[in-house]
């Protein structure tokens, strides 16, 4: 790999690539679709400068069943497994690998293994993705998310202090006071010009709805 190929993998995330779901115990899990990274990999390492294989094709580990209270079997659940590798080319290339796992749940065992089958292989793909950098997926297993951005560029003279797109929006609803907003005003600035102006309309309008909390209001950006 080059130069501008680690940097493009190590860039953040935007933040408007991550979707959410319910995860166990109810837990709110942020995750990209294989889409995204497949289109990513795309852009930064080009169509011929990386593969992917499998180590172990998918494959059903287990076919369960759903039974309403008069033992009728309504669904059926299947279970698959994947193993995937990708291969960065040419000099300084490197491969990575990881096991992806699909469970789904069908009137019909067919429908259940195609969709089980279909999110082990996807499931493997963006796990072996991740591990060549924070733009491809690596992102979100930072707990912090330090290297989300809320833009769609990556913002990095604010992250080297410790300040990031998503910590510092995150903070604003801790905010009690103007002086406070006004520095995370300032702060976010200094990430990302365009998101302080778009942060000071969206704080402008909160202290108008809300006008017993925060005195006076922010300022305006300018022209408004």
């Amino acid at each position: 790999m080059n130069d501008d190929e680690k940097k493009g993998l190590m860039a953040p995330i935007p933040i408007s690539a991550i979707s959410k779901r319910e995860g166990a115990g109810g837990a709110t899990l942020d995750y990209v679709t294989g889409e995204y990274v497949m289109r990513r990999m795309l852009e930064i390492l080009g169509p011929d400068g990386w593969s992917s294989s499998f180590v172990v094709p998918p494959m059903v580990r287990h076919v369960g069943e759903v039974k309403n209270d008069k033992g009728v079997v309504t669904k059926v659940v299947v279970t698959a497994d994947a193993t995937m590798s990708i291969t960065v080319a040419g000099p300084g290339g490197v491969s990575r690998s990881d096991v992806g796992v699909g469970v789904a749940t069908a009137r019909t065992v067919g429908e259940a293994t195609e969709m089980a089958l279909k999110t082990a292989a996807t499931d493997a793909f963006k796990r072996a993705a991740r591990q060549l950098g924070n733009a491809v997926g690596l992102a979100l297993y930072d707990k912090e998310q330090r290297n989300v951005s809320l833009a769609d560029e990556p913002a990095a003279k604010g992250r080297a202090r410790g300040d990031t797109e998503a910590s510092l929006v995150a903070a604003i609803d801790a905010a009690s006071t103007a002086a406070e907003m006004a520095d995370l005003q300032a702060r976010i600035r200094k990430v990302s010009p365009k998101l302080g102006e778009e942060v000071t309309k969206a704080l402008v309008a909160r202290w108008r709805a809300t006008n017993d909390r925060l005195t006076p209001p922010p300022a305006a950006p300018e022209g408004e």
